[in-house]
């Protein structure tokens, strides 16, 4: 909540300046803010959370706003994972995420990572029918 409220308040800032306390309205929240929508099921108390976020970002310029909303989403445990439903062998749903890192895997749901696979660990990857094989390199201690 308080992430993608932070989040919303960069995109704000880069793209009307700096807050505006003539244009609240009596609840509290811009009108700027009001017709901007950022996530699925937007409500009063996310945008009033933006409104707050907003109001601290005085003085940054739009591409200081974006460095910053950018500086802080590189940093998100998802940022640059393509996630791809699948199941285990007992049908449990998972997520099998490709990153630049490596490959990842979520329990659907929660989407706690359950294990990792770096890149450099991997010696290949395919596939036959529905079934999908990592094969890792062997350690140097085996």
């Amino acid at each position: 909540f308080y992430t993608g409220a932070l989040l919303a308040s960069y995109a704000v800032q880069a793209e009307v300046g700096d807050y505006d306390p003539d244009s609240v309205d009596v609840d509290g929240i811009p009108s700027y803010i009001k017709e901007m929508e950022f996530v699925p099921g937007q409500n009063e108390e996310f945008e009033c959370q933006v409104a707050e976020f907003h109001k601290s970002h005085a003085g940054q310029t739009p591409s200081d706003a974006e460095m910053n909303m950018l500086d802080k989403v590189k940093r998100l445990e998802l940022y640059g994972v393509d996630l791809h439903l699948a199941m285990d062998l007992e049908g449990i749903r998972l997520y099998i995420g490709i990153s630049p890192t490596g490959i990842r895997i979520y329990q659907a749901g929660d989407m706690v990572r359950m294990n990792s696979f770096n890149w450099a660990k991997v010696l290949q990857v395919s596939f036959h029918k529905d079934k999908f094989y990592v094969q890792l390199r062997p350690q140097r201690n085996q």
